[in-house]
Formats: C-alpha cells, sequence, structure tokens
C-alpha cells in the first residue's frame, strides 16, 4: 500500500511539473552574431555618400548614382551622377570622415583646393593635384617632373593623350604622326620613364 501512495506521488508530482512547463512561454532569443558577420544595419560608404547627396541637392536617393574608386579608413573618392536611369549631371567627389561619420569634402568637375585638402588630410595620392589660393597647382605633373629630376619638354603623342602621360606604358605615344598632336612630357633620362607621379626604372 505504502509503494503505491509513493508512485500516485511521484505521477502527481511529474504531471504538475509538465503542466507548468508547458502553461508557461518561453522568451525567444535571437542567435549571436557571428564575428565579422555583416548586418543589415551596415551602410556602405557608396550608401552613406549618397544620403549625403541626396541631403545637398534635394534628390530622391533613385536618381543618385554613386561609385567609390578610392578609399581608406578615413577618407573616399569617386564620381556621381545626378539624374534619372543614372544619365544627367556627373561630377567627381571627395569625402572624409568627420566624428565617424561621412561628410562631403568636394563635388565638381574642377579641381579640388588644397586648402580643402588640407582641412581634411586628403592623402596625395587620391586626390592628386590641388588648386592653390594663387591659382597654381599643387602636386601638379609638371611639378612631380621637376621634383623627381626630370625635364619637362614636348613630344608627339596620341590624339587622346593630355600632358604629362604615363610613358612607362607603350601607347601613350606610338601613334602614327597623323593621329599625334604634340603635348608636354617628362623626359627623366636613359634608363626611366615619368609614371605620371614619378621618375621610375623602365
Amino acid at each position: 500500500m505504502k509503494r503505491i501512495l509513493l508512485y500516485l506521488v511521484a505521477v502527481l508530482l511529474v504531471a504538475g511539473g509538465l503542466y507548468w512547463y508547458l502553461s508557461h512561454p518561453k522568451q525567444a532569443t535571437a542567435p549571436s552574431p557571428q564575428p565579422g558577420a555583416a548586418t543589415s544595419t551596415q551602410v556602405t560608404t557608396a550608401d552613406a555618400v549618397k544620403q549625403l547627396f541626396a541631403d545637398k541637392y534635394k534628390k530622391p536617393l533613385s536618381e543618385i548614382y554613386v561609385t567609390v574608386t578610392d578609399e581608406d579608413a578615413t577618407h573616399a573618392g569617386g564620381m556621381v551622377t545626378l539624374g534619372v536611369g543614372g544619365i544627367g549631371e556627373g561630377a567627381v567627389w571627395f569625402a572624409a570622415k568627420v566624428n565617424d561619420a561621412w561628410t562631403l569634402a568636394f563635388d565638381g568637375n574642377g579641381t579640388i583646393t588644397c586648402a580643402t585638402v588640407d582641412q581634411y588630410q586628403f592623402p596625395i595620392g587620391m586626390v592628386g593635384q590641388c588648386l592653390e589660393i594663387n591659382g597654381t597647382l599643387r602636386n601638379s605633373p609638371e611639378q612631380a617632373c621637376n621634383n623627381a629630376g626630370g625635364k619637362v619638354t614636348t613630344s608627339l603623342c596620341c590624339g587622346s593623350a593630355n600632358d604629362f602621360p604615363n610613358l612607362c606604358l607603350i601607347g601613350a605615344c606610338g601613334c602614327a604622326p597623323a593621329n599625334s598632336h604634340e603635348i608636354r612630357t617628362c623626359d627623366c633620362g636613359a634608363g626611366k620613364c615619368f609614371n605620371g607621379k614619378d621618375c621610375v626604372k623602365r
């Protein structure tokens, strides 16, 4: 008789515990993200810059097309087109991070000012040349040629080539005379060539 009572008590305890478990909803938990995994809240540089253009020119995001061509941790540059379907006015842009947020430093078809370059500490290799307040160009190819020990001269180069082309590559000045025009080039001397920024060994 005692054994039967113990058995009944055990059954009642198990049944009571099961009822409590089923009658109390369990709190759902989201799986922890894996280290390095992308989240839906991450914003790309292109998206951030796109929003800057939308705010500046009061354009819908659907009419803004941004391309990033150069970027580091705190600076970026590229091209932008404003217009339906990517057909419209295009320009160059440069942006810098200020207080961990992207700021549009320059956009347009001209040359970025050296004051802006200095203010945001853009790398020379990203912006190339910039315009000084007196109208001269800083980091211009001509200046780079002289600094590298080269000599500014003129040469017959392909009609599509501009002043101071990369002479380390074959083709810039390899067209027939009828398809060439005279431009300024940098003569680095024997065994060297001008790559647009410096005199280097061939």
